[in-house]
């Protein structure tokens, strides 16, 4: 069986529902670190309850964090997020880039989903982190299902990635930060982040509800808020609350 960089299990299998669930169901009884890839996804899951059918052109993989600080919480997507950057940059793929909260982009296009889920006991948080990356699709797959703002690496790159050597790249990158996560504000991959987060200083729409409103992207906070001038006045912007989108497209 393959390790993690945790020295924890890495189970590789054909199908699952979803591998966030996988891992939730088991959180009593899998060691810190543990990770599992699906080779397919039938319920995959994504921010604000999205759910798609994944059919083996990317990769789809989560890991379990036990007993981390209640504090982490708003920081791990966001080192997930630099984890696979890191982890692309290893492979030689360039041009990527964050859209704040935790989505990787290639030339301002998705490839990188991340939903990171808690549960809480005695005051420490139990965390899975999943993360989907497309791999394989040619862009006409996008074009077809109507995803004009999603890419894959092969249709960008030219470049063929493995899924289990970029997981296990993504996980040596996201070890450090999550031992930074276990820390205090501000963490030391939070400049990281800043720089590669495309959204500071441009406008952003905000979509709350269906309802959209226009704002200036001036920063980051150090709890990873997008912090958004709107009318004149700065107010810090958390993940949970809305869905970002560029004035004129994704990002």
């Amino acid at each position: 069986m393959e390790l993690t960089p945790f020295g924890a299990p890495f189970e590789t299998v054909e199908e699952l529902p979803s591998t966030n669930t996988y891992l939730l169901e088991r959180l009593g009884t899998l060691p810190h670190g543990t990770a599992v890839l699906a080779k397919r996804q039938t319920a995959g899951k994504g921010r604000l309850s999205r759910v798609w059918d994944s059919h083996g052109d990317g990769l789809y993989f989560s890991f379990l964090l036990k007993d981390m600080p209640v504090r982490a919480l708003q920081a791990l997507p966001c080192a997930c997020a630099v984890a696979v950057c890191r982890a692309l940059s290893y492979f030689d793929v360039t041009g990527w880039g964050i859209k704040w909260p935790n989505d990787v982009v290639l030339g301002r296009q998705k490839i990188c989903g991340i939903l990171c889920e808690s549960r809480l006991t005695d005051g420490q948080a139990q965390v899975v982190c999943g993360i989907g990356v497309n791999l394989t699709q040619p862009q006409a797959y996008f074009i077809q299902n109507n995803l004009p703002h999603a890419t894959s690496v092969q249709a960008y790159s030219e470049k063929t990635l493995p899924p289990l050597a970029l997981a296990q790249a993504v996980l040596l990158a996201v070890k450090p930060l999550v031992e930074q996560c276990k820390g205090e504000a501000p963490y030391p991959f939070h400049q990281e982040y800043v720089q590669n987060c495309l959204n500071i200083g441009r406008q952003v729409r905000l979509i709350l509800d269906g309802n959209e409103q226009v704002a200036l992207a001036k920063g980051v906070a150090e709890d990873f808020s997008l912090i958004c001038e709107i009318n004149g006045r700065e107010t810090n912007i958390l993940a949970g609350e809305v869905s970002v989108r560029g004035l004129y497209g994704y990002v």
